[in-house]
């Protein structure tokens, strides 16, 4: 997604960023992916220890928007089968004698996405939302600068 060209670019309104956010297309607890993910799932590696878990059903949500040209810790995936949202989460951090990963899913309402600091951080003239032909979305929060720059 990063080096494709988008099909739609849209001014990043709270309007365009909703009508983006597809419609659930069955009810969460019908849903045997969400049901499996069970809510909010986390996992922290710190030094060797292990703390919660990640459960393998997280690896039927695919990636649905970037919050932001710069932001690579935090995105919206998508549930392939009831289209609900997650909020994920990955950092890492390398420590003497080890590391620390920590990655997170939960669920997560439109009206949420809205509220997200991701997307109040985005909320600058000019901003725009871009659509792939692969089905994702990302803020852009500084179109200029991401432009790819043509050769002499």
């Amino acid at each position: 997604m990063d080096s494709a060209k988008p099909v739609k670019v849209l001014p990043l309104t709270d309007e365009n960023l909703r009508a983006a956010l597809p419609p659930a297309r069955k009810p969460i607890e019908l849903c045997s992916v969400c049901r499996a993910i069970g809510g909010r799932v986390s996992k922290l590696e710190k030094g060797g220890d292990v703390t919660g878990a990640i459960p393998d059903a997280v690896g039927y949500l695919r990636e649905f928007m970037r919050l932001g040209e710069n932001v690579a810790t935090n995105w919206l995936e998508i549930c392939s089968e009831c289209g609900a949202l997650y909020y994920a989460e990955r950092s890492y951090e390398f420590l003497i004698g080890g590391s620390e990963d920590y990655e997170s899913y939960s669920v997560i309402t439109h009206d949420k996405v809205l509220e997200l600091a991701e997307v109040s951080w985005a909320r600058k003239p000019g901003a725009e939302l871009h659509a792939f032909e692969d089905g994702t979305w990302r803020i852009v929060v500084d179109p200029p600068k991401n432009r790819p720059q043509r050769r002499s």
